[in-house]
């Protein structure tokens, strides 16, 4: 699953790696953030703003932060604004930057949201680029889900829910204009 802030636009796609462009690794903190110039601040301004994923035992949130524009001249003041941090997934989070440029989230969520496959992709794809913390949570979302298709099969009932084979979404995160 896929998950963003402040759009409503979530395209379906067969394959997350065919949507998005490349992905941004290592962006953990502040300093090492994603940093986008000229991102618009109202109508005329622009300023700069960065994003990174915080990682801590209660999972993945993706945060971002502004400089304040000077409202006379319309140039970034160089402080920053207060960081705006999402709520925390139990899952992975993975920033990437879509191909039309704007920045976009792919999200490993809880294992009942995914199938296998999904999962054995996500962890394919991103093998040897998350930290020790993510790799972890994406096993365990894995022998999870590979757990309860099992107890499944054994019941032999459906499961509860009907979106376990749906393929991952790509939503915005931010769109530059």
């Amino acid at each position: 699953m896929i998950a963003t802030a402040t759009t409503t636009r979530a395209n379906k796609i067969e394959s997350a790696a065919e949507q998005v462009g490349p992905y941004i690794y290592g962006a953990t903190d502040e300093e090492s953030a994603h940093v986008v110039e000229g991102w618009p601040w109202g109508r005329r301004m622009r300023c700069t703003k960065r994003f990174w994923v915080e990682t801590t035992k209660n999972g993945d949130r993706l945060c971002a932060q502004c400089t304040k524009p000077d409202k006379e001249t319309g140039k970034c003041s160089g402080s920053w604004c207060k960081p705006k941090k999402s709520t925390y997934t139990p899952g992975v989070i993975v920033l990437a930057e879509d191909t039309d440029g704007t920045i976009a989230t792919e999200t490993l969520g809880h294992f009942d949201n995914h199938s296998a496959a999904d999962i054995e992709a996500f962890t394919e794809r991103h093998a040897g680029r998350l930290s020790d913390v993510q790799e972890s949570r994406a096993r365990s979302a894995l022998v999870n889900r590979k757990r309860y298709d099992e107890i499944l099969a054994a019941e032999g009932t459906p499961g509860r829910f009907d979106h376990h084979n749906r393929a991952l979404e790509i939503e915005p995160l931010h769109q530059k204009q």
